[in-house]
């Protein structure tokens, strides 16, 4: 008589980290959760910048999450404000398209701050912080809309930005 082997039978699938989280199902929220793990920080090359601030790492980070305070260093926005506890809604300067929401998709204190659209052809950022001694590089990566990548609404400006987070 033979015992039936206890491992056979269907294997689990195996993880993978995706280098490219947005591709997926449309509307899947796995990408999203999957943002957050692994190298959840880590920052393509295009439409990316650095700033250094005066400032320790937890209070650039609190600086930035004050979503209300966005538009004193974003371009083209006249408000932010929360919609609920992961979503704000963007509200554009006179001129410029309608209102949006973006989703905070990675929020890691003195570390990283992502916000994305839920809308593709919107724009998103994410914040990058790199903390020193006294100091905090602050890396910034816009994430162009799919519609239109010369769309530069909801970009910060390094100046401002500077200015804003060591005020």
């Amino acid at each position: 008589m033979t015992t039936p082997d206890r491992g056979a039978g269907p294997r689990a699938p195996t993880l993978r980290f995706d280098p490219h989280p947005r591709r997926g199902p449309p509307g899947g929220d796995h990408a999203a959760r999957r943002r957050g793990r692994g190298r959840r920080c880590a920052l393509p090359e295009d439409r990316r910048w650095t700033v250094v601030v005066r400032r320790p790492a937890g209070e650039v980070y609190a600086r930035l999450t004050a979503f209300e305070e966005m538009p004193a260093y974003l371009d083209g926005v006249a408000s932010v404000r929360r919609v609920s506890d992961d979503v704000l809604r963007v509200r554009p300067e006179r001129g410029g398209p309608g209102a949006w929401d973006v989703r905070i998709t990675v929020s890691e204190p003195g570390r990283c701050l992502s916000v994305e659209p839920l809308d593709p052809t919107r724009p998103g950022v994410r914040f990058l912080l790199e903390p020193g001694t006294g100091t905090t590089g602050v890396t910034v990566r816009v994430s162009a809309p799919a519609a239109d990548p010369d769309d530069m609404h909801f970009a910060p400006d390094p100046e401002r930005l500077r200015a804003h987070l060591e005020s």
